[in-house]
């Protein structure tokens, strides 16, 4: 959850505007997730697990909640979407977890860093 609210304030949300004021036209976003409470979280708007967030890592769940797309058929400028997707497809994984050595060489490679 710390990861993807950060990701979305620093990363998604400035990229975005900037590639509208660029192209003048709304640029949609999808964010991949793979863990199930935090997509629950982000879709609620809140969890009662992770209140403590705000307090130690200054992160909103409300924030994520109101800035990404629940149905595909809302009309908001730039949209942004939250998909889940399979552990073993998440790129960021070799930075954030010991991961097992035929694990971590699937990694790299899906990074294309060659060892």
């Amino acid at each position: 959850m710390v990861s993807l609210a950060t990701c979305l304030k620093a990363e998604v949300i400035p990229a975005q505007q900037l590639l509208e004021d660029f192209f003048g036209r709304p640029i949609p976003a999808i964010v991949y997730e793979d863990n199930a409470a935090a997509l629950t979280a982000v879709h609620k708007g809140y969890s009662p697990n992770m209140r403590y967030l705000k307090r130690t890592q200054r992160i909103s769940i409300g924030m994520v909640n109101d800035v990404i797309v629940h149905k595909l058929d809302d009309k908001k400028t730039g949209q942004i979407q939250v998909v889940k997707c399979a552990t073993s497809d998440q790129k960021g994984d070799v930075f954030t977890k010991e991961l097992p050595r035929a694990q971590f060489e699937s990694a790299l490679a899906k990074i294309r860093m060659i060892v």
